[in-house]
């Protein structure tokens, strides 16, 4: 699968974005590939959707400011990828140049002008892979510098987006103690100080619908490889009822699989349930406690908070081998009003002056029935509700400007959303969710 423009892709709306996500985590174990371009490091791709890609590959272009390289490497790419030389690269992670060919063995088909393209493409592919002038191969030191630049230089990244997280201090706190002590058992491990141990590679994410339980896991994920604590940067992603089968044996051998292809690298398992729950418990188990290495595998668990408790009284050995908990709240309103004017900017959208108090008074009735285990807004998917009301609300104000004269109409009132709209998308989507039948 290629996307041209990925930043574009995966920043349209709610969708276009788990479409690629989804094809980047379990793409490659169905032996679907991804191919991607973009003309910088765009700022509002997911950071779980850009580790996924194994490998970056920085061509020619104008500014270099926003390449995905440690600043170590971004001084240099103006001297060490000629503009002169097609196809010339660079492997940020590395350092390493390289030159982009085309081979071509067989025919390639007509384009729609019914002009065969063929010995043209055969012609630039041997133009590029020829004349490629000798490159100084790196010393294990320089690589050594390298990767430890680009290994700091992704920590300041993970450490931003803790901090740019919407309230949840507590969990912010609890995410940075994680990296820190990730941090020094991954330094013990280097000097040969001792082995990394289960628990200090496997998480329980607890949270309901729309928390944010699958961007924390993706969090963790890189921070876990970038600190050293996995071998491979690779998420092995899998849903507990995709591990179950119609009897024990089968469940047994989709957990094994799972497990086979997640060695060296991180396993994350969403939506725990209560069913199924001895077999694939004991096969965890028996991989987490290796000698007390943890076999050689990262494991984070999702799923909501009554799923998880439920899990962990039944099968009390697991729940001893898991390391730190992390459990994410509902947003309060004021969040879900933070986190609405993000998902508004994403879209290109600015909510009025005044709409805050208007959909502080429109989603009050949401927080009045709220226990530990029960909210209107779960049903809203929380965080999610948001961005819903962004979409819907977009929608009102563009059957609002329907009969209007768009010449006369500024930038601003183009792109508003009206406290009106949003009072349209709250009720809208409020309503829908009253009206499907419950169970």
């Amino acid at each position: 699968v290629a996307v041209d423009g990925l930043a574009g892709f995966a920043g349209f709306g709610a969708g276009g974005g788990s479409v690629i996500h989804r094809i980047a985590a379990l793409g490659r174990g169905l032996g679907v590939h991804l191919v991607a371009t973009d003309q910088t490091r765009a700022q509002e791709i997911s950071p779980g959707l850009e580790a996924n890609f194994s490998r970056h590959i920085q061509l020619p272009c104008e500014h270099y400011h926003r390449a995905h390289a440690p600043n170590i490497l971004r001084a240099r790419f103006d001297a060490e990828i000629p503009r002169d030389q097609p196809g010339r690269s660079i492997d940020p992670a590395t350092g390493l140049q390289a030159r982009v060919a085309l081979p071509v063995a067989g025919s390639i088909e007509p384009d729609g002008l019914n002009v065969d393209r063929t010995s043209a493409v055969q012609e630039l592919s041997r133009a590029l892979s020829s004349g490629i002038e000798p490159v100084e191969k790196p010393t294990p030191e320089r690589l050594a510098e390298l990767a430890d630049a680009a290994r700091r230089s992704e920590l300041q990244v993970i450490h931003g987006e803790i901090d740019n997280l919407i309230g949840r201090n507590a969990v912010k706190d609890q995410l940075r103690r994680t990296l820190a002590s990730a941090q020094v058992s991954a330094e013990r491990k280097r000097r040969g100080l001792g082995s990394i141990g289960a628990v200090e590679r496997t998480f329980v994410i607890t949270g309901h619908p729309g928390t944010g339980k699958s961007y924390t896991a993706d969090l963790l994920t890189r921070a876990l490889y970038t600190c050293g604590l996995t071998r491979s940067s690779k998420v092995v992603v899998a849903g507990w009822t995709q591990l179950t089968g119609a009897n024990p044996g089968d469940t047994v051998d989709k957990v094994q699989a799972v497990l086979k292809e997640a060695s060296g690298a991180t396993l994350i398992i969403h939506d725990v349930q209560p069913w199924h729950a001895a077999e694939i418990s004991d096969m965890l188990v028996d991989k987490l406690d290796d000698g007390g290495s943890g076999g050689d595998i990262a494991l984070i668990l999702t799923g909501y908070p009554s799923d998880v408790a439920h899990l962990f009284v039944t099968n009390r050995r697991l729940d001893s081998l898991l390391g730190a908990r992390i459990d994410l709240a509902r947003p309060t309103a004021a969040e879900l009003w933070q986190h609405l004017q993000r998902f508004a900017h994403k879209a290109g959208r600015l909510p009025a002056a005044g709409s805050e108090a208007t959909l502080y008074t429109e989603v009050a009735h949401l927080f009045e029935h709220t226990d530990e285990d029960h909210s209107p807004l779960d049903v809203l998917s929380n965080i999610r509700f948001a961005s819903y009301i962004v979409e819907h609300a977009a929608r009102a104000s563009i059957a609002r400007l329907t009969d209007t004269d768009l010449s006369k109409l500024t930038d601003a009132q183009l792109t508003e959303l009206t406290a009106e709209d949003i009072v349209i998308a709250v009720r809208g989507i409020d309503a829908r969710t009253r009206s499907v039948p419950k169970g």
